[in-house]
């Protein structure tokens, strides 16, 4: 009886602590050297420091929610941008929109995925865009061990029932 309360205090433990996690989210709009401006959208990264004139989130919704063994994020974000002759000269390429969220992405409206966790919306100044993307982390560290735990513990009730 013993062996069973302690094996719960440390997946006790263990489930306290996989939820104690903190998101950094910010947002920053940067020229790169190949002239394209990039909006960025970073969740637990580092990300640009210069902000360009003429990006504007019109609205924006992020949501993070921790279930045991895995987190999800949802980003929801209406982004405007000021017109093509307010912020860029005749004939300039395209806007990039690049999010990169933790994880594996799970599901988005972007027009290209990279690297299975980096979104990259391509659009024109003037306009109104909605963006949508979730993603998915998985704790894997957290499942093996878990499972590590409950065998060791299985195993060696295993043993007391075998030896009498």
């Amino acid at each position: 009886m013993r062996t069973y309360k302690l094996l719960g205090i440390i997946l006790f433990f263990l489930a306290f602590l996989a939820g104690c996690s903190s998101t950094n989210f910010t947002i920053k709009v940067k020229e790169d050297l190949s002239g394209k401006i990039r909006v960025c959208h970073l969740a637990d990264q580092s990300i640009f420091s210069e902000l360009t004139p003429g990006a504007k989130i019109i609205s924006e919704s992020f949501s993070k929610r921790d279930f045991l063994f895995f987190v999800q994020y949802k980003l929801e974000v209406t982004l405007g941008f000021l017109k093509e002759s307010q912020v860029l000269p005749e004939g300039s390429p395209p806007i990039d929109f690049l999010v990169i969220l933790p994880g594996a992405i799970t599901k988005t409206n972007a027009s290209k995925v990279k690297d299975n966790n980096t979104a990259i919306w391509e659009f024109s100044p003037g306009k109104k865009f909605a963006l949508n993307i979730e993603s998915r982390l998985i704790r894997w560290w957290l499942i093996i061990l878990m499972g590590i735990i409950i065998l060791r513990f299985a195993f060696k009730r295993l043993g007391k029932l075998k030896g009498g």
